[in-house]
């Protein structure tokens, strides 16, 4: 490597991007650390969520026993379809994919209760699953960029900055040995011209 001051000059303005960089880094890891540290908490709730879809499992049970299979499949025609809405968002960088329920289905023309009180049942978990969903692929996209981003901030603290460390003092110690040479150059010169004189 050449060794003179314009080259040290930019391993420095490298180096002091690199740090500047890897702070950035730093504080983006501890922001992901944070929103994945809340979305596990959200996601403690799947537990109960399970039971509740076990416990409409059961009604819809009880309502088939009740309605028979034409019953339920009459009770399930007169309901209007579930819409959703899919949309994506970015939290700090990261593309979400949100769920949200655009329109719920209307349960008032089920005439038999037991099917009424399974079907209430149904749609309030399904909007729970949404909810859990929509965490559980959060969890998994903000994961990924922790990964990447620790990738990067590993990158820059053992592999980058070390060496364009080693650079910067590399080029310092040959730059101090060519003023060096220099200084002892130019004292010669001063003593044979000394000499020469006398």
């Amino acid at each position: 490597m050449a060794a003179n001051r314009g080259i040290l000059l930019r391993l420095k303005e490298q180096l002091e991007f690199m740090q500047k960089s890897l702070e950035i880094l730093k504080m983006r890891r501890d922001q992901l650390v944070s929103e994945m540290s809340k979305l596990l908490d959200e996601i403690k709730k799947r537990k109960n969520i399970e039971k509740q879809l076990m416990d409409v499992y059961s009604k819809v049970e009880d309502a088939y026993s009740v309605l028979g299979y034409s019953g339920m499949v009459s009770a399930a025609t007169s309901v209007d379809n579930l819409r959703v809405e899919v949309n994506t968002i970015s939290v700090m960088g990261v593309v979400l994919t949100e769920f949200s329920i655009e329109q719920k289905p209307k349960l008032t023309n089920i005439p038999n209760a037991v099917a009424y009180d399974a079907a209430t049942r149904l749609t309030s978990a399904i909007e729970e699953l949404f909810k859990i969903s929509k965490v559980e692929t959060w969890i998994e996209a903000v994961s990924q960029e922790l990964m990447t981003t620790n990738r990067k901030v590993n990158a820059l603290e053992k592999a980058l900055i070390p060496s364009l460390i080693s650079s910067i003092a590399y080029v310092e110690g040959k730059l101090e040995e060519e003023e060096l040479e220099e200084f002892f150059r130019a004292k010669r010169i001063r003593n044979i011209l000394r000499r020469t004189k006398s």
